[in-house]
């Protein structure tokens, strides 16, 4: 090559970078360029941790249809069921806690009430008669075991004793002298109808209320406790394998009026139960039952706490199920905690350090963690401006606002913020960082890092062309002595590429560069959740780069003339490494934040140098 086309083509190089990188600089560094980056990248995020949960979702619903439509299950709803006591002692034990618990407090707060007031006071009769089963109640007796409130208002001023009921006596009786008793007994109720019960008494200390003695007697009728008669020990490991398979919390199987015949946790409020008891009306399964119940279709309902001391809170799938005929057998209701969901929204990466990622439900309650935890779980809502955009609970004037804006969060704090509703459950993600960590970046730094990219532009712009220099004396000339030595260890290893490559067809050139482009693209990609992320459609372009330019590398061991030949293949390694180097680093900025220039400035310059040496090589071709 002659000095002044060389000479040319190195000025026309260095203005080129130049040119671009200055340019490239100027954009970035400008603040509404930048904060535009800022924004993109949050909302990036935000839609990432949307779609994995939404993906995690998506999974749960195929398990439960799966499920729905195993045989195996569809023959547990056409068995018989059985009445089991043990529920209904288990039932009456959990509640008599709660409702002695309630009485307790209720005369610790009103030290001075008297027995008359309490028979006059509304709240005290609610918490005195309670609802237990589907017939079951609480009552309370007092002194010569004399009835002082009941569910059926013809017991009330009566004493056990003139029922003719000396089971029942007897429970009472032991009640006052021990302080807690507990047994089956038959009652007859005023329909005349004798049936077995269960009950648990209680006795109110005298130091809380000393007027008269208060036993609290919690009763429910053991006949409204069913379960699945006859599960062997194959349907059982089966239904176990099913929850170590699928990780459920928990595996109800319910029949078309409500009543719970299979519960795979052994919950002690729950099995064989009914879901429209008035007791569990307020429970989140509940709900849920009655909003399928109705529709007939698969749905996720949640969270909500099953059992005071829960460490993640849960939600609920469920699905009908049928018989081959599409008559109703019942329907399977999958639980899950929260633990995977939160383990997305806790991630920190991209968040910097005031950065956090929180879940809201459709009434604004919070449902996840928050970095300072002084929220309360599941009571209180987040009332911002975030949440109101995400639900489009504001005025009209909102209905088009941006996806990312700044607004106060729930601390009334200036906050970049962007959000994702999800349609099954009506949940939103908020995504928030401090606009003080974002956006102020301060002058000086802004002019140290220009000051440091002209440095960086020079030295770069230094060693390039030394590298060329060396290259033209050195390799090139001595390639020209035709020197006695013989091949060196490059040589060798060249001829043998040559020969490899110089066998391929241009189908198997393409095929070859196929294979090697997607199988990085996509393995590359894999680190940054793959097609999740939201960069990964843009970088496809790269993808196609990729193979032009190792197909024109495969092309230059065609070349005979040696310096076409090696400007080619130094253009399209060049080429070939940039967007090797690029791919990875979008990927990783879309995930992780905005990277610096400083780090894009060597890919810049890799795919400069490429081009350049390209053109160079395909003029000497021509020549």
């Amino acid at each position: 090559m002659k000095l002044g086309n060389l000479l040319f083509s190195f000025l026309f190089f260095l203005i080129l970078i130049f040119g671009s990188l200055f340019f490239y600089s100027l954009n970035y560094l400008e603040d509404g360029y930048f904060n535009q980056e800022v924004k993109n990248n949050l909302e990036s995020l935000t839609n990432i941790r949307a779609e994995r949960i939404n993906n995690y979702f998506d999974e749960r619903k195929e398990d439960l249809i799966f499920i729905s439509e195993s045989d195996k299950i569809k023959s547990l709803f056409k068995q018989n069921t059985v009445i089991n006591e043990s529920f209904a002692i288990n039932d009456v034990n959990y509640h008599s806690k709660i409702i002695f618990k309630e009485v307790e407090n209720f005369l610790k707060f009103h030290p001075k009430i008297t027995l008359k007031e309490l028979q006059e006071n509304n709240e005290f009769k609610n918490l005195a008669v309670q609802s237990l089963g589907n017939q079951g109640y609480s009552a309370i007796a007092g002194n010569n075991n004399l009835i002082l409130f009941h569910k059926y208002d013809s017991f009330i001023g009566k004493t056990i004793f003139s029922l003719g009921n000396p089971e029942a006596l007897n429970l009472v009786n032991f009640a006052r002298i021990t302080g807690e008793s507990q047994g089956f007994f038959n009652w007859t109720d005023p329909d005349n109808i004798t049936r077995k019960k269960y009950g648990k008494l209680i006795r109110i200390p005298s130091e809380i209320f000393n007027e008269s003695i208060l036993i609290i007697v919690v009763t429910t009728y053991v006949e409204d406790y069913k379960e699945l008669s006859n599960i062997n020990l194959e349907t059982q490991n089966y239904l176990t394998d099913l929850k170590n398979s699928y990780d459920f919390y928990n595996l109800n199987l319910i029949s078309p009026n409500g009543d719970i015949i299979y519960c795979n946790k052994q919950i002690v409020d729950h099995n064989g139960e009914n879901l429209l008891w008035n007791e569990n009306l307020e429970d989140g399964d509940s709900n849920h039952f009655k909003i399928v119940q109705k529709d007939l279709k698969p749905s996720v309902f949640g969270p909500f706490i099953t059992s005071y001391g829960d460490i993640y809170p849960k939600i609920s799938l469920m699905n009908p199920v049928y018989d081959e005929n599409k008559n109703l057998l019942g329907f399977i209701d999958l639980t899950y905690d929260l633990q995977k969901i939160w383990g997305i929204t806790e991630e920190k990466s991209g968040l910097g350090e005031t950065g956090e990622i929180y879940l809201v439900d459709s009434e604004g309650l919070l449902i996840s963690k928050l970095k300072n935890n002084d929220y309360n779980l599941l009571i209180q809502s987040i009332e911002s401006e975030n949440t109101d955009r995400c639900f489009e609970m504001d005025n009209l004037g909102h209905m088009k606002h941006f996806p990312v804006d700044i607004f106060l969060n729930y601390n009334g704090e200036a906050v970049l913020g962007a959000h994702s509703e999800f349609s099954d459950p009506k949940w939103c993600l908020l995504a928030e960082i401090e606009t003080q960590e974002v956006f102020d970046i301060p002058k000086a730094e802004k002019e140290f890092k220009n000051n440091i990219f002209l440095f960086l532009l020079i030295i770069s712009l230094l060693i390039i062309s030394l590298i060329i220099q060396i290259y033209f004396n050195k390799f090139i000339i001595l390639r020209k002595k035709n020197l006695i030595s013989g091949y060196s260890l490059i040589d060798n290893l060249f001829l043998k590429l040559k020969d490899f490559f110089i066998k391929f067809k241009l189908l198997h050139s393409i095929l070859f560069a196929l294979i090697f482009a997607i199988f990085y693209f996509f393995v590359s990609t894999l680190f940054f959740n793959g097609w999740q992320n939201a960069k990964f459609y843009d970088d496809i372009p790269d993808l196609l780069v990729i193979i032009v330019s190792f197909m024109t590398l495969i092309y230059s061991f065609r070349i005979d003339k040696f310096k076409p030949r090696n400007f080619i293949q130094f253009g399209s390694l060049f080429i070939l490494l940039q967007r090797l180097l690029e791919i990875p680093l979008q990927e990783y900025q879309a995930i992780a934040g905005t990277l610096s220039l400083f780090i894009w400035i060597p890919v810049i310059f890799l795919g400069y140098l490429g081009i350049l040496f390209i053109l160079l090589g395909f003029k000497e071709v021509v020549k």
